[in-house]
């Protein structure tokens, strides 16, 4: 049975999206994206017209789970969490996330997290490791 590989590896890429989803709401990005008054509250979600650029709708198919901290757009079939609501609207690569998460908390206000001097120095080691052992052969 293969092995299920995760989307985002190494330090870099989960540091930023893990910490833009747990400081920033949804529910505040959707309502930055959509400007003052785009979404009303229906029950226990918020809806609006979906804020993505390429789905223009004249009906309200975007609907935001406060709770959940999820959303979801019936017309374009696409939903997810803050990181991938920013990332679609401002039309980051699916391999770019940790990009959109890095803005996403500066224009929230909140610190990217950076790699660990530890990672630095692991990494040089074995660099200079390797050059040093191929010069004594």
């Amino acid at each position: 049975m293969p092995q299920r590989i995760p989307r985002y590896r190494g330090v870099s890429y989960t540091g930023p999206i893990d910490e833009a989803k747990r400081l920033v709401p949804v529910i505040d990005q959707a309502d930055r994206l959509m400007g003052p008054g785009g979404l009303r509250r229906v029950g226990n979600e918020w809806v609006g017209r979906c804020p993505l650029p390429d789905h223009a709708d004249r009906t309200p198919s975007f609907t935001v789970n406060e709770a959940k901290n999820l959303w979801w757009c019936h017309g374009c079939l696409r939903g997810g969490d803050v990181v991938e609501l920013a990332r679609l609207a401002w039309g980051y690569d699916q391999r770019d996330a940790h990009v959109a998460a890095a803005v996403l908390l500066m224009e929230f206000g909140h610190e990217v997290p950076q790699r660990p001097p530890a990672c630095f120095a692991s990494k040089s080691a074995r660099s200079h490791s390797g050059t040093h052992s191929s010069r004594l052969r």
